[in-house]
């Protein structure tokens, strides 16, 4: 056994695994998400009191790039003890890190590259919307990061907690565009994930299971519900339909985004308004 491999049993604490809607999932999911929303209450707040909108972008971006590297680092702890503990060095593409919730880990450093204020809004717009709606889902039915360890289920349970953090400072700091058409410009960058995710699992079910997005044909759903829905219509009809219920929940959140805005402007009329 390698010292690092010895390093990951350390942390290979088991445990049973949390009831759905037990006090765990509940005070995570509640408590874990005022938590979340506070602190990114807290930082766009700083971030807000800016007067150059230059600093103003520069000190949300570095927020995001911040964000990212907790979740390549969190990411990273995840699949290595996946491979060395869980599986016993064997690698399961079913956690491959392509899933809708895996994408601030690339999409928020990248923040800090985009200099068009237009693409950056359409981003900011993306993340809020569906990343933050796939954290939603997640804590709706958590059993995909309930886990027989304790790192790897707070590791689940802190990774989507980071998703509305960072869902809350983009509206704190008023970075996506909250009108119909900013959504619907979001749309087809949701599109060529799906598409990627699909390429992606065409290429990974010759080797294993992978279901990235859940939307790969060869693989039914194991999402509460569309699970179901797999076995009674087939598994075209419920990859259609699970898409089109990423969206709508998407349109949920960005609505629900635009009246917490609209709250907040009434409240704290000292803030900067949208640039």
């Amino acid at each position: 056994m390698s010292f690092f491999e010895y390093l990951l049993r350390l942390t290979s604490w088991p445990m049973t695994p949390p009831v759905l809607y037990g006090p765990f999932h509940l005070i995570a999911a509640f408590g874990g998400s005022a938590i979340a929303i506070l602190a990114a209450w807290r930082f766009s707040s700083i971030n807000n009191c800016n007067t150059n909108n230059r600093d103003n972008r520069r000190s949300f971006d570095q927020i995001m790039l911040v964000s990212g590297v907790i979740l390549l680092i969190g990411e990273l702890y995840k699949q290595l003890m996946n491979f060395y503990i869980v599986n016993n060095h064997a690698y399961d593409w079913w956690i491959f890190p392509f899933q809708l919730c895996s994408l601030p880990l690339y999409l928020c450093p990248l923040l800090i590259l985009i200099h068009n204020e237009k693409r950056h809004r359409i981003l900011c717009t993306f993340l809020l919307d569906f990343n933050m709606m796939g954290a939603v889902a997640t804590f709706i039915d958590p059993s995909g990061i309930f886990h027989p360890y304790w790192t790897l289920t707070l590791h689940g349970v802190l990774w989507h907690l980071m998703l509305i953090f960072v869902g809350f400072v983009i509206i704190f700091s008023r970075k996506a565009d909250l009108t119909t058409k900013g959504f619907l410009r979001a749309l087809p960058l949701f599109a060529f994930f799906c598409l990627a995710a699909e390429v992606l699992n065409s290429i990974l079910h010759r080797f294993s299971a992978a279901n990235l997005f859940y939307i790969s044909p060869w693989e039914m759903s194991t999402q509460l519900l569309f699970g179901d829905i797999d076995r009674t219509l087939g598994r075209p009809v419920g990859i259609l339909l699970y898409i089109l219920a990423m969206i709508a929940g998407a349109w949920l959140i960005h609505n629900t985004a635009r009246k917490i805005t609209d709250v907040v402007s009434t409240s704290a009329p000292h803030q900067h308004a949208p640039h």
